[in-house]
């Protein structure tokens, strides 16, 4: 109850000289003083300095302050004490000079006083001390009622000042922060016993709390040259940030949310949703680190054994440090549980539901869908109105989930056994209205499955995206075109399950925005259009029809700077050949095989050349082809000959034989 009042009177009192007096007197005379007196005086200083005039009337006091709150947090034994202490310290380092008119040097020199002063040797031990604090369950509870609550609500905690200061040491000093982080056993390393907090259970922390240490933990794991991951692996962090965003977890503080208690944010969920954003962000930090920072804990390793043959037994195995991140993410069941706040808390989510949180928006399906459970969604997403979590917090999640499945395939199984498509789905993830980020993660995510394998074939066939693919492709954003196209390719990688739904009804609108991509303006959409095609054509001549419209273009795309897009367009003219001769004349009237041949002779890059030359002899087979070949190049026979005869590349020559071989056949 006190210390809600300590606050508000703080805020009243913004330039009473006398008071701050009176209040600088009671901390420095702090062995004569109570606990309870002490952090009281302390957290009125604090708001007098962070809500008010204090600094341009007398930026003096501020400094004694935080001079007396720096021995305060080095002596005092009380936590409650401590707690108050690092309050101040938070209140002075969130000072805006640009913001506070007259006072602006004065802030300055309040907020740079601030921040010597807790990243002196002493400040970082005192925080380190403080990190370190554990109290048994009756301690906790007596903290409870001394720290304050609101209409019987927990809604501060002793470590939220510790939370804050922490973010603003990580930001005005990440020098300090940097070259202390992960180096256990020293006395000024604070990263080690914040994990270890995580890990015990955040019983300190109000929800507000949690959001501040998430992000101290983001900040720190940013920092480049650290051992910080290490030690979140090792501590057990990464099992403890997963535990906040477990399901009963995010129930409990969206039932506190909106049960009146809580009446900070301007609506319901604000608080769930920036917590499963920055857990989600800081799970997501520790897959972007650079390749010579995460394998740090190899490198040591190696170091080791270059020096001695003989490994101690608890030496530290040569694994890099991103693989048993990984390896831990795997074993913590990350991508179930993330999906589980997505389809708990997204979109379909019914709002004042109270305690009674099982409740989902039901949806009837369609009798064709219960008839055949293989035929692709035609209902549209959930309701998004309904949705705790916002479009940018679903945004971060699918991110992280699309990293995720792309470096290791363990993720999509566990992605898929998940109902991961479905969840996504719903969310919207996969629907051409859906914001970008979303969008693109999610065509990479459906790519990646289809990629991987066919029998991940009948769960995306299930879901809506091919009946979206053609408004995908003509999408504003390049990069969601070049996914589309991307995806298009990989959903006929191993088989032509997809063709007849290519083909059906409107999708056939698909091929005519394909050939649109074919000649886009953007360089990633021409490459993987051309990939598309290719794949499109390989294993029947089903599509060969509809895909005629994109061999002009693909022809064009023979001369793109790109070397990756010409050997993509040269597979794709072989491949329109591969299974039939219906579009000979089509390819005859582009001038398809001078350009091929040209790229084969001369092009500057082994793969573009080789494909070239592959799709060359598999036109040579074909009358049409022979002819128009043999008419622009009368000595063809010898100038791949001599293109034998001069590689020194295995490859290209094995193509030459087989193009000689093939202009002896009958032609076809």
């Amino acid at each position: 109850i006190l210390q809600p009042c300590a606050k508000s009177i703080g805020r009243r009192l913004v330039s009473n000289v006398h008071v701050s007096a009176f209040l600088l007197q009671k901390v420095g005379a702090r062995s004569d003083t109570n606990g309870l007196s002490l952090g009281l005086s302390l957290y009125i200083l604090s708001d007098m300095i962070r809500y008010g005039n204090l600094i341009g009337v007398d930026p003096g006091v501020a400094i004694q302050a935080i001079s007396a709150a720096g021995e305060c947090l080095c002596c005092s034994d009380d936590i409650r004490v401590q707690s108050a202490a690092a309050e101040l310290f938070a209140s002075a380092l969130s000072l805006n000079p640009k913001n506070t008119g007259r006072g602006q040097t004065a802030a300055a020199s309040v907020v740079g006083r601030a921040i010597r002063t807790i990243t002196s040797g002493p400040g970082l031990q005192a925080l380190r001390r403080f990190c370190c604090y554990s109290a048994d369950e009756s301690a906790a509870l007596s903290n409870l009622r001394v720290k304050g609550s609101e209409y019987g609500a927990f809604t501060s905690g002793l470590f939220d000042p510790l939370a804050t200061t922490l973010i603003k040491i990580s930001e005005m000093s990440p020098s300090c922060v940097a070259e202390s982080a992960g180096t256990r056993g020293r006395s000024t390393d604070i990263w080690t016993p914040v994990v270890r907090q995580l890990a015990l259970g955040l019983d300190l922390l109000s929800p507000d709390g949690v959001i501040s240490m998430l992000r101290y933990v983001v900040n720190v794991l940013s920092l480049p040259g650290t051992q910080a991951l290490l030690s979140l692996i090792d501590e057990d962090g990464v099992g403890a940030i997963l535990d906040v965003l477990h399901e009963s977890h995010l129930k409990l503080l969206y039932s506190w949310e909106t049960s009146g208690a809580w009446r900070n944010g301007p609506s319901p969920g604000r608080t769930l949703d920036e917590i499963v954003a920055v857990a989600a962000s800081a799970l997501r930090i520790g897959l972007l680190l650079p390749a010579s920072e995460s394998s740090a804990r190899s490198d040591r390793s190696d170091e080791a054994e270059s020096r001695s043959t003989i490994r101690s037994a608890d030496e530290p195995p040569t694994r890099p440090v991103l693989e048993e991140y990984i390896t831990t993410l795997l074993d913590q069941n990350a991508v179930p549980k993330l999906l589980r706040v997505l389809s708990t808390f997204g979109p379909g989510f019914k709002i004042g539901l109270g305690l009674n949180l099982d409740i989902r928006c039901n949806r009837q399906l369609s009798r064709h869908r219960i008839r055949n459970p293989t035929a692709p969604r035609t209902e549209g997403p959930l309701d998004p109105r309904y949705s705790v979590l916002s479009e940018s917090c679903i945004a971060v999640v699918v991110e992280f989930l699309s990293r995720l499945l792309l470096l290791n395939n363990a993720f999509l199984v566990q992605f898929m056994d998940a109902n991961g498509l479905r969840v996504l789905t719903d969310c919207g993830v996969l629907y051409p209205e859906a914001p970008a980020t979303q969008l693109v993660n999610g065509l990479l995510i459906t790519s990646q499955l289809a990629r991987a394998s066919k029998a991940f074939y009948g769960a995306i066939r299930e879901s809506s995206l091919v009946l979206h693919l053609h408004s995908l492709l003509r999408h504003a954003r390049a990069t969601v075109r070049a996914k589309s196209c991307n995806v298009l390719g990989n959903l006929c990688r191993h088989d032509a399950t997809f063709y007849a739904d290519f083909v059906a009804d409107s999708s056939a609108e698909i091929f005519v925005a394909l050939a649109a991509a074919v000649v886009d303006r953007d360089p990633q959409v021409r490459k993987f259009a051309a990939f598309a095609v290719g794949n499109a054509a390989f294993h029947t001549d089903e599509l060969y029809e509809l895909l005629g419209q994109t061999v002009k273009g693909l022809v064009e795309l023979l001369r793109d700077d790109d070397p990756k897009a010409r050997a993509n367009a040269a597979g794709a003219l072989g491949n329109l050949l591969r299974n039939g001769s219906q579009l000979v004349p089509v390819l005859v009237e582009e001038d398809a095989f001078t350009h091929l041949f040209s790229v084969a002779i001369h092009d500057s890059v082994k793969s573009s050349r080789r494909i070239a030359l592959f799709s060359l002899g598999t036109a040579v087979l074909y009358a049409g082809c022979r002819e128009n070949m043999l008419a622009t190049y009368p000595d063809i026979q010898k100038r791949i000959q001599k293109l034998q005869a001069d590689t020194s590349d295995g490859v290209l020559e094995g193509y030459a034989e087989r193009f000689l071989k093939k202009l002896k056949m009958p032609a076809a």
